[in-house]
């Protein structure tokens, strides 16, 4: 078994925090400022510039200033590729096979659909990864979300949403770090389906 290097050992001492987590949560469903995430998450606010240094610092999160207060925001792109380095570590870095999209996705999928909802998923796992494609496509590939906003699209186009978000999570499609989700990146090269 391989020692774990310096930079992953850093990178899950950093996520090891359930208030920096919190904080990863907060500010993936939008810009904070630093008294608004010391209120959500009960600590003082030279506590909450401390975890934001930090998260700062690994690039984690982004920070703009706004007249008299600074905003934080997530910076996506930095928590896939803190997500590829610990998977990296663990030989999880592989993409999960996927097949090529057919131009006819909707039509392949259409059998498996009641009024715009997944209600059933296809026995064979060729069909089922494309079937779950077809759901992976209702997210916007360029943006982050949180756990409640994944519930709610998938409530929208599948009959067993929970069902649906642990597929997408086992065959890679979508990632999720604490309660914040994003899509596979080669995801973001294909075209969504138009409602």
């Amino acid at each position: 078994m391989t020692r774990a290097t310096p930079e992953v050992l850093d990178l899950l001492r950093l996520l090891a925090d359930e208030t920096r987590l919190r904080i990863l949560e907060l500010v993936a469903t939008g810009e904070r400022g630093v008294d608004e995430l010391a209120e959500a998450t009960g600590v003082k606010a030279p506590t909450m510039s401390h975890h934001l240094t930090k998260l700062r610092d690994a690039g984690l999160v982004r920070v703009r200033a706004d007249a008299n207060r600074r905003l934080h925001s997530l910076a996506p792109a930095a928590v896939q590729q803190v997500c590829q380095t610990i998977a990296s570590h663990f030989g999880l870095d592989e993409p999960a096979e996927s097949p090529s999209v057919a131009p006819a996705l909707d039509d392949f999928v259409s059998p498996y659909l009641r009024d715009g909802q997944l209600v059933e998923l296809p026995a064979e796992r060729t069909a089922r990864l494309l079937a779950l494609d077809w759901v992976a496509r209702q997210f916007d590939a360029t943006a982050s979300y949180h756990e409640s906003e994944v519930a709610k699209v998938l409530a929208h186009v599948a009959a067993d949403p929970t069902r649906v978000r642990r597929l997408l999570l086992d065959y890679g499609l979508l990632h999720r770090v604490g309660k914040i989700y994003w899509l596979r990146e080669d995801l973001s090269e294909r075209p969504r389906r138009r409602a």
